[in-house]
């Protein structure tokens, strides 16, 4: 899944200016690398519960992951970095192959990036006619 420190959350809860308000975190095509990650404050009541990733915090925050981005960022870790330059969300992205200079835009690899096959889960020899 996807890890997010405590002063991540923290943040990403205050940030929001509504009870109805959350941060939603995509994966979109462009920059100089390919991709680049999208931070956004949408409505809950758009939020995609067929196909997005819900993740709850502990102090009533939480945040969206897009459902198209969710298997370019699975092993992901989200923090916060603050310096006199200023406060901003680090992704740690396992996945990642290369990125551009000023660290905005990314590369993934989205041949290795795929959700794990699924096995089986029993096979019934009774469903199959053999006229032999």
């Amino acid at each position: 899944m996807i890890d997010i420190t405590k002063k991540a959350q923290e943040y990403l809860t205050n940030i929001v200016t509504s009870d109805n308000e959350i941060v939603k975190l995509a994966l979109e095509g462009g920059g100089c690398s390919g991709f680049q990650y999208s931070w956004n404050i949408i409505e809950k009541d758009i939020i995609d519960e067929k196909s997005d990733e819900v993740m709850s915090f502990d102090n009533g925050g939480g945040l969206i992951i897009d459902g198209m981005s969710l298997m370019y960022l699975l092993g992901s870790e989200i923090s916060l970095e603050s310096s006199i330059m200023g406060t901003k969300l680090i992704i740690t992205n396992p996945q990642v192959t290369s990125s551009c200079g000023c660290g905005e835009s990314i590369n993934i690899d989205t041949g290795a990036a795929s959700c794990p096959k699924e096995e089986p889960v029993a096979y019934n020899a009774d469903m199959f006619y053999d006229p032999s």
